[in-house]
């Protein structure tokens, strides 16, 4: 109770697991961010320094951070050079500079930076302050708007936003005016709202697909809100699984299907992707990212699309969709990978996670022509499944979806 004996309520978290510094990227002090930057351009190293290098070699502030966008082939060396002044770095972190280090596509999650577009920046760098390697300024522009809005900055950015969201944290740098100044060097209008920089990202290619930004949205609130908030679709239960190269060369492609088929998934159609189809998969869908152990992507990239409708989702409600879908893709994903997946190797098949994903990877590859006529099966195909809604109250892992759901939504509802 506070001193007017009004009865609050608080959620006391203690950290119970310190920060152990082997497990981040730190350069002591005593080494230098400038001999650091030395060492890259002896070794040749392919980087840049994607923002705040104008300072370099001193920090754009105190307590901050030195980030590098460093090509796959090099990304090793560079971490193994930072690592061997392990023996220097002590508990007391303030002596040391964190390094935020990104390689193009070695990532177990979503990359940090569309992998195409990643590379074009790293094929245009231009030299920058104390011998550091920087993007061009149209580069730079994006790349910064970039990081504002779709890294897990949010409205934590500071920036307004058309959207009700709060900034989960106050922002760490000045973004909005920031980005004011960089457009108006470069002659672009570029608009005062978040929603207005997400349009002009989307016009000159730089916003992330639909499957990068439901990866993104699961702790960016912005991007919730903005792409997936109010997205209510017109059917639920699409689903496209993506068979890789090698596995269409194997003659895998009916196998999969007859797996498919038992685990409960109607087939609506088999498409071998042109060459056209599969340049287009490859850079617009998973953001261009399709490299396995040891970044090869041989025999990886995308050969055939299998559009399915799951009965197990059909007629869902929006709001409960989202991750119910997610649930059976991972089920079906599952039983393929079971059967056909080799141990130490990249998966052979992708799956979008839920319709609107299902969406994106058909509107990649298909025009619209093709895309209108495979609707068109799609919904002759769920027109077929009759009491789906009755059956998934009979389903104890819908029940329990919607137990959790709903409870986690009452909490959420009554802590906020």
């Amino acid at each position: 109770k506070d001193k007017s004996n009004k009865t609050t309520c608080w959620i006391l978290i203690k950290r119970t697991k310190k920060t152990n510094p082997i497990n981040r990227l730190l350069l002591p002090k005593s080494v230098g961010v400038g001999a650091f930057l030395a060492w890259l351009k002896e070794e040749k190293i392919n980087y840049v320094v994607p923002r705040f290098y104008e300072k370099l070699p001193e920090l754009h502030r105190e307590g901050g951070d030195l980030d590098l966008l460093v090509a796959d082939e090099h990304a090793d060396k560079v971490v193994d050079h930072i690592r061997s002044f392990s023996d220097q770095v002590t508990e007391t972190l303030v002596e040391s500079v964190p390094i935020g280090m990104h390689s193009i596509s070695l990532t177990s999650g979503v990359p940090y930076y569309p992998p195409q577009l990643a590379l074009t920046v790293l094929d245009n760098a231009i030299d920058g302050p104390a011998g550091s390697r920087i993007p061009t300024a149209i580069d730079d522009f994006h790349m910064f708007i970039y990081h504002a809005l779709y890294h897990s900055k949010g409205y934590s950015t500071g920036i307004p936003s058309k959207n009700p969201g709060k900034p989960e944290n106050p922002p760490e740098n000045d973004y909005g005016v920031i980005i004011q100044q960089k457009a108006k060097k470069l002659g672009i209008k570029i608009g005062k709202t978040m929603e207005d920089m997400d349009e002009y990202m989307s016009l000159v290619g730089w916003q992330p697909k639909r499957d990068t930004l439901s990866k993104i949205a699961e702790r960016n609130s912005w991007v919730r809100d903005r792409f997936f908030g109010n997205n209510h679709i017109s059917f639920t239960g699409l689903t496209v699984f993506i068979i890789k190269e090698r596995a269409v060369s194997e003659g895998l492609t009916n196998e999969v299907v007859k797996v498919m088929s038992q685990s409960g998934v109607k087939i609506v159609e088999v498409l071998h992707l042109s060459a056209n189809q599969k340049k287009r998969a490859i850079h617009e869908i998973r953001g261009g990212n399709w490299a396995g152990p040891g970044c090869s992507t041989d025999g990886l990239f995308p050969a055939c699309l299998i559009i399915a409708v799951d009965p197990n989702c059909v007629r869902l409600t929006s709001k409960h969709a989202y991750e119910y879908e997610r649930t059976w893709s991972k089920i079906h994903k599952g039983k393929i990978r079971n059967v056909f997946d080799k141990d130490g190797e990249a998966s052979i098949v992708h799956a979008a996670d839920n319709t609107l994903e299902a969406l994106e990877y058909i509107d990649a590859c298909l025009s619209k022509k093709d895309a209108q006529n495979l609707f068109e099966k799609i919904e002759r195909t769920m027109k077929n499944f009759r009491y789906v809604r009755i059956r998934r109250i009979f389903s104890a892992t819908y029940i329990a979806h919607l137990i959790k759901f709903n409870t986690r939504d009452l909490a959420i509802k009554a802590l906020s």
